[in-house]
């Protein structure tokens, strides 16, 4: 193959650091693409890289994936790599790509350490302020964006819903949090962290329940999940499975695979042992991606759902030396 590397152009060109958008990479429009292969996107940072496959779209020259979750927020290399039918691969085209940090990362990070001062959840003055602008939120997508912002946060192994308090005092948890919002995506992620049923149990201050929260507001599906969670098959969010001393393969609840990898004694591992690994898992991309970035809605709706759509002030580089920067800051 032709090892001579293109540009590209991207489609958005930057996402927050929890992914889960969808990117297009377009290439010339005299590119000639092969017949029969298989395409992945190639998301290398300084410390991180991830593999996913995209869907080839010969009719209009590009490829659609769905972006993957990375750490630190920084600028990153996307690079196209096509598999022919032989077996044969190569990167073919590469253009930069911007991670940052957004006010859902901020609040996720807020509801992490808000376990540990049981007054954090009843300050709605606060939390509806600008540091997260709740007021001004689509609220549409939040539940989505701030289970996978919530699930990309690296937490100590000991994190507890109740956190550091062994007695069950009544205040406002997670759970009350999600059932005023209808979060119910982010309550099956909750539900899986240590103390979710002595949390689920807990009254706050004014001796209500979460699930008599979520049925006051209307969200019955919520209250009989959070009432109970077995009877209704909770999923998983995310599986992950360790496939070499640096690379993990992860499997994402709306359906697509990806390899998260780190460099080992400044050596990256082979993108071919990667790329096996997810086509040994999936089957190639059929016309459509997963039902939530189904690609017959329109460019426009794509383009107005992507994350830089948003104004691209909310992006601060510097924002992974803050005080939210670690784990151990925020207990």
């Amino acid at each position: 193959m032709n090892n001579r590397t293109i540009k590209m152009e991207l489609l958005p060109t930057l996402a927050p650091v929890y992914g889960g958008g969808l990117i297009v990479a377009f290439l010339p429009e005299d590119y000639v693409l092969p017949e029969n292969i298989r395409a992945f996107a190639i998301f290398k940072g300084s410390k991180q890289r991830q593999l996913t496959e995209a869907r080839v779209s010969v009719e209009d020259n590009a490829f659609h994936a769905v972006i993957p979750d990375h750490e630190p927020p920084e600028e990153v290399e996307v690079s196209v790599y096509i598999q022919l039918p032989s077996g044969e691969g190569d990167t073919i085209a590469s253009e930069r790509f911007t991670y940052y940090l957004d006010q859902t990362c901020y609040l996720a990070r807020y509801l992490a350490a808000s376990v540990h001062k049981l007054e954090s959840l009843e300050d709605w003055d606060y939390i509806q302020g600008p540091n997260f602008s709740l007021e001004q939120e689509d609220f549409s997508t939040l539940d989505e964006r701030l289970t996978s912002a919530f699930q990309h946060l690296i937490l100590p192994l000991d994190w507890n819903l109740l956190g550091d308090h062994d007695e069950l005092i009544p205040r406002e948890t997670l759970f009350h949090f999600a059932a005023r919002l209808g979060l119910s995506t982010f309550v099956t992620l909750l539900l899986e962290k240590n103390g979710a049923q002595e949390c689920l149990a807990l009254r706050n201050r004014h001796n209500e329940l979460a699930e008599s929260i979520a049925r006051e507001r209307g969200f019955e599906g919520l209250a009989d999940l959070i009432t109970d969670p077995h009877a209704h098959g909770v999923i998983r969010w995310e599986s992950k499975e360790q496939i070499g001393p640096t690379t993990v393969l992860k499997q994402h609840s709306f359906g697509t695979i990806s390899t998260s990898s780190h460099p080992y004694l400044d050596t990256w591992p082979p993108i071919e042992k990667e790329i096996e690994a997810l086509t040994a898992t999936s089957l190639p991309p059929s016309s459509s991606l997963p039902l939530r970035y189904n690609m017959n809605s329109t460019w426009d709706e794509a383009l107005e759902e992507s994350p830089s759509s948003r104004t691209q002030s909310m992006f601060h580089s510097e924002s992974y030396d803050s005080e939210f920067a670690s784990p151990d800051s925020l207990f």
